[in-house]
Formats: C-alpha cells, sequence, structure tokens
C-alpha cells in the first residue's frame, strides 16, 4: 500500500481497485471509445456532490459540473484517478480501462477536515445553475448550450459558440459584434449590414454591459449558455432595458 500526499493531507493509494466499476455493455456502448465516467457521491447519502474536482493520471484537474459527474475518453489500460471535493476527504485509486465503451465509476466521498481552497459557490448559486439546467430540458422558449455541449465544440471562443444557436448572427470585426433576430449580412459601401439588434447581456444573474464579448468570456470558464432571441420570451428575472433579446451567462 502506497500513502500519496496532496497538499499536506496523506491520501493512500491502493495497489488494486478501491471503487465498485460497472461496466456499461450494449451496441451503444460498442461504438463509443474507451473511456471513464466518474460519478462523485456522498458516501453517505449517496447524493451526487456538486462541482467535485476529478484529475485522472496528473493530467490536471478537471470540474465534474452540478451534476457530479465527468465523462473522459482514456487509452485502455490502467490509470491513477485522484478525486477532492470541498469538505470531504481526498480520494486516490487505481482503475482499469477496458479496450471499448465507457466505465462507470462511482466514487464515494467521506466528509473530513480535509478543506479545499475557499470557492465563491454559495447555496444560491448552486440553485441557480440547478435551474438553468432544468430550463435547458424543460423551456420552449430559449435555446441552451451546456458544459457537456460546449466541451463538444471545436470552437476556441465565445462568438465561436454562438454561432451554433438559430437567431444568432456574429458579425466579424474586431471586435466581433452579436446580433439577435437579424436577416443575413448585406455588403454596403464594403461594410457588412444587417437589420439584427445587439443582445442584452446577463452575466451569473447580473445584467452587464458587454462590448467585446470574446475578450469578456473565456469559453473554459462558462457552465452555460441561454439565447432568448426576442425580448418576449426573455424570463421576467433576466429582462433589461433592451427592446432586443438576452444572451445569459454562467460562469462555472
Amino acid at each position: 500500500m502506497t500513502a500519496l500526499r496532496f497538499r499536506g493531507a496523506r491520501v493512500r493509494l491502493l495497489p488494486a481497485i478501491v471503487i465498485a466499476l460497472a461496466w456499461l455493455h450494449g451496441p451503444a456502448a460498442a461504438q463509443e471509445p474507451a473511456g471513464l465516467i466518474v460519478l462523485v457521491q456522498d458516501e453517505e447519502s449517496a447524493i451526487a456532490i456538486p462541482f467535485a474536482h476529478v484529475q485522472i493520471d496528473s493530467a490536471g484537474w478537471m470540474n465534474a459540473g452540478i451534476e457530479g459527474a465527468l465523462a473522459q475518453a482514456a487509452a485502455p489500460g490502467q490509470h491513477r484517478v485522484d478525486v477532492r471535493a470541498r469538505g470531504y476527504a481526498e480520494r486516490s485509486f487505481l482503475v482499469t480501462v477496458r479496450e471499448e465503451g465507457m466505465g462507470l465509476v462511482r466514487v464515494p466521498l467521506a466528509r473530513g477536515a480535509h478543506m479545499l481552497d475557499p470557492v465563491q459557490v454559495s447555496v444560491a448559486r448552486t440553485a441557480e445553475l440547478r435551474d438553468f439546467y432544468q430550463r435547458a430540458r424543460n423551456s420552449a422558449t430559449g435555446r441552451f448550450l451546456t458544459r457537456r455541449e460546449i466541451d463538444r465544440m471545436p470552437s476556441r471562443q465565445f462568438t465561436d459558440v454562438l454561432r451554433s444557436v438559430a437567431g444568432v448572427e456574429v458579425m466579424e470585426g474586431p471586435p466581433r459584434r452579436v446580433l439577435l433576430g437579424g436577416t443575413a449580412p448585406q455588403m454596403i459601401d464594403g461594410r457588412e449590414s444587417s437589420k439584427g439588434c445587439e443582445p442584452g447581456f446577463v452575466v451569473d444573474g447580473v445584467p452587464r454591459s458587454v462590448g467585446d464579448a470574446d475578450n469578456e468570456f473565456r469559453l473554459e470558464q462558462i457552465e452555460g449558455i441561454e439565447v432568448y432571441a426576442r425580448s418576449a420570451f426573455v424570463p421576467a428575472l433576466y429582462r433589461t432595458p433592451r427592446s432586443c433579446g438576452v444572451i445569459v451567462v454562467w460562469t462555472r
């Protein structure tokens, strides 16, 4: 048995798998790349732990998001997985990835005295993100991009992600301009022109004036995006004085 140190805390690394590993079977699994789905849960209640951090083979910490789950491709073979969350004891273990399909790893964490560095995540903040995901599932008026969808895109800039949303136009700059509800851009006097209008922005529930959107927002910092292309579609909580629609951004 080997003892590891994580920021002053001793964590035992067992020579064998110490977490139950259930492999997904069926036709769909055979089409997926090899990898892991890490689900972080409270040891006593079995409830998912939001925003837990997962690291595979010391390649850098990744955020499991509000659902406490992280899917990550990994080469077949043995890998070391480190898991930590605020208010819980850190945990490390070895797991073997098969050649096909994604393996589900349930990681129960015990509450402990070891604490991570302070982060600005309150109960209210967690509730806001929970409401965002609920709207993403049920809303018929807005268009939504979740963290998982953003990760699947090859985009490197905020405005590149918005191009995938119906009703959104991006006018080339610099800086790029984001417009809602317009027609396709036309060339007038050698310049692009559109009948779209500039949206209002709401960031983490607070209206904000945004000039250069690509400079304001980094994709790795975003948990989700809501786009309401018309003012009539905007929830009352996020309406701004503008007559156009609103883009709501939730950070991680």
